[in-house]
């Protein structure tokens, strides 16, 4: 009899996977704890030799702002729902104090 195999994917997004249905004022906490546990959730992983497989929004690989303006595209896509504009979204929240929900290098 063949043994199963199990597969770990997790999803990486922070504020970028819920931007256009939440608050971000009301998961600073949620955001702040998913900072915290991630770095142990891999270093459990490494401990027990578990792989997982990591899908990582990639505006969070951006070191700061400017280098997200840049890193956008010359043609960017257009919406009906202005909710469902990343960039405009980004571009409203440079300020806020925040960017550690919107970088990993922040």
């Amino acid at each position: 009899m063949k043994n199963g195999t199990l597969v770990i994917s997790l999803d990486f997004e922070l504020i970028w996977g819920v931007f256009d249905h939440e608050d971000i004022d009301n998961k600073k906490e949620y955001f702040d704890n998913t900072l915290h546990v991630i770095p142990k959730i891999i270093e459990s992983f490494e401990k027990k030799e578990v792989k997982a497989t990591w899908a990582t929004v990639g505006m969070l690989f951006n070191d700061n702002w400017e280098e997200w303006e840049s890193n956008q595209p010359k043609n960017k896509p257009t919406y009906h729902n202005s909710k469902l504009d990343a960039y405009n979204y980004g571009a409203l929240h440079k300020k806020s104090g925040l960017d550690r929900f919107f970088s990993l290098q922040t």
